[in-house]
């Protein structure tokens, strides 16, 4: 099926196409969403492409121009919108000569840029004033389908040169009083045991209730979104080095729905001002827009609780922690189904968009597929891309997971199951994570390297001490990171069988191959690693070089300053002695003294 274009700057010219471009794209899809609907019914063979639906469709695309423009005239033909009078004024200042000659380029080309945005506002009034059950609405939820939201893990890593703030952050949010204690040692005292290879690998430290929950037992009772119901961090040591901080956020009701409620809602169409002018969303788009930037919103308020009450490294980058989310639709089979117009389009209304060659399953996690981020809009929805998605039909996963005992009476509920997963997809988060800390890392030291002569040019003592600071945060962290994230991606997890995610294709010299994600993920680790290790080596080195280089003309230049000084103290004290004496022999040492003589 053709995917619907994203509007952009087709939609801004100053001719009437734009209004041709924008509507033939929601006919194109009413057309190939009505042949798949027919072929799937078997009313009707799969429709074929010929001359004659050529010329039915594009008949049919300027019926709907027409239509629109006859609802919506175009600027400049009307007196009572707030544009026409100004397009009018800029066609004419574009197209006046002066003694036979035309108004000068760059002023034309901003003439022009005006009018573009003009033409933007003029298609926005006419996809607004079209009907909403006409081809302009092209989002439509079949009925009964709901998406319901199990869960939210989030992650922190705290490489060497956070590790006061993760003690900190222990010792503040009095997760020391927790019921998860460690005998009779303190959590922090555990956590720097572990960092040195004498303790855990893994461990519960706190779980975070609201004050009015009804949770009866354990658990820390502090405020947090209305949209969370209970907030388990456990503590994950990675070699020596790095310690992760997972937060497995189960969801309340209002959180559970809250993405399926905008996803329903109508949705109508909006003007987006982006840096290179407006742009117009139609209906479609705007649904798309709004519901994945609700799962954004849900995303955000995990990263920011954590950032709150546990800030590492991902937190003061600009796509933040790393996230993995996990829900279930109603009627829709993500493994099975076409995520399409016609059912709603469940992937990509929450961001997602399965991998070409098809679905990553895990034997850990029966029933969902993992599938990563993929906002519409990266500069509205950036962090989307930083974070995975764990779908799948509800009956179907309850069907996979019948045979687990101790979560409850069946049927299990959506929270139910992703509590079921959440040791596999921690172990799944942390693979993510250290992917996305070694990419990190390398955007940093190539920042580093950018800017190292505009910041290290002159080696003041402010700047050695921004090269101090600079080489013990990265290249502390870099070798000894380098290989505690080695170890976690050549080994196990501490789940018993290791985390295996995967996807099979067809081999085309026949049967079947296996494309294993972790295995992928390892793979660029290990590249990045190397390289990382390499670059941050050569990098320590010439600024070390230039540092003492550095150092060695700063002396020079602090002893020349020395000499002068105390020539001039030498002066003044001459003179002092001078006038104090009335002696005119040291008047005339001093003359010669500053004259040289």
């Amino acid at each position: 099926m053709t995917k619907p274009r994203t509007p952009g700057a087709a939609e801004s010219l100053p001719e009437g196409g734009a209004e041709t471009k924008n509507y033939a794209v929601c006919s194109r899809d009413d057309a190939a969403q009505e042949g798949e609907t027919a072929s799937e019914e078997g009313d009707a063979p799969p429709p074929t492409t010929s001359a004659r639906d050529l010329r039915s469709e594009e008949d049919a695309i300027r019926r709907i121009v027409r239509e629109g423009r006859e609802i919506v005239p175009d600027p400049g033909q009307r007196w009572t919108r707030w544009y026409d009078i100004p397009y009018l004024i800029l066609s004419g200042v574009s197209r006046l000569r002066v003694r036979g000659k035309r108004v000068p380029w760059r002023i034309r080309r901003q003439l022009q840029i005006w009018s573009r945005h003009i033409w933007t506002y003029n298609n926005f009034d006419r996809i607004k004033a079209h009907p909403a059950d006409d081809r302009t609405k092209p989002l439509l939820v079949p009925e009964g389908e709901e998406f319901a939201h199990g869960g939210i893990w989030v992650t922190e890593f705290f490489p060497p040169s956070m590790y006061s703030q993760l003690q900190e952050s222990v010792r503040r949010n009095g997760w020391e009083s927790d019921y998860y204690g460690f005998g009779e040692s303190t959590k922090g005292e555990q956590i720097r045991r572990a960092r040195q290879g004498r303790g855990f690998a893994w461990a519960r430290i706190a779980t975070v209730t609201s004050p009015e929950a009804n949770f009866v037992g354990v658990g820390l009772r502090q405020p947090i979104p209305v949209e969370f119901s209970l907030i388990d961090v456990s503590v994950r040591q990675i070699g020596r080095s790095l310690t992760a901080v997972v937060a497995f956020v189960r969801l309340s009701d209002v959180g559970r729905t809250q993405v399926d409620s905008v996803w329903k809602q109508e949705h109508e169409p909006k003007l987006v001002r982006y840096q290179t002018g407006p742009s117009v969303e139609g209906r479609y788009f705007a649904a798309l827009i709004s519901t994945q930037s609700e799962r954004e919103r849900m995303h955000d308020l995990a990263r920011k609780w954590l950032s709150e009450n546990c800030a590492g490294y991902f937190a003061a980058s600009d796509l933040g922690q790393p996230v993995v989310d996990y829900g279930l639709f109603s009627k829709f089979d993500p493994i099975s189904e076409v995520s399409r117009q016609g059912n709603g389009d469940p992937l990509r209304m929450l961001g997602l968009e399965s991998v070409s060659f098809g679905h990553y399953l895990s034997p850990q996690v029966p029933g969902v597929a993992f599938e990563p981020g993929h906002p519409l809009r990266v500069s509205l929805s950036e962090r989307l891309r930083n974070s995975w998605g764990l779908v799948g039909n509800l009956s179907k996963v309850r069907e996979a997971n019948r045979d687990q005992v101790g979560y409850g009476e069946h049927p299990f509920s959506v929270d139910t199951l992703a509590g079921m997963s959440d040791d596999a997809v921690r172990a799944f988060l942390l693979r993510v994570a250290a992917f996305r800390y070694v990419r990190s890392l390398g955007e940093v030291l190539g920042e580093s390297r950018d800017s190292a002569r505009s910041k290290h040019l002159k080696f003041s003592p402010k700047s050695m001490e921004a090269l101090r600071g600079e080489m013990l945060l990265n290249s502390l962290d870099i070798p000894v990171v380098a290989r505690d994230v080695q170890s976690l991606v050549d080994g196990s997890d501490w789940w018993p069988e290791g985390i295996v995610v995967s996807a099979e294709i067809d081999d085309p010299e026949g049967g079947v191959k296996t494309i294993n994600l972790i295995d992928n993920m390892g793979k660029e680790v290990s590249h990045q690693l190397e390289l990382l290790q390499a670059e941050d080596a050569a990098y320590r080195d010439v600024l070390a070089s230039a540092a003492s280089l550095g150092a060695s003309a700063s002396q020079g230049r602090q002893s020349r300053y020395a000499l002068a000084l105390a020539g001039l103290s030498l002066i003044v004290a001459l003179a002092t002695l001078a006038v104090a004496t009335g002696d005119p022999a040291l008047w005339e040492v001093l003359r010669d003294t500053i004259l040289g003589g």
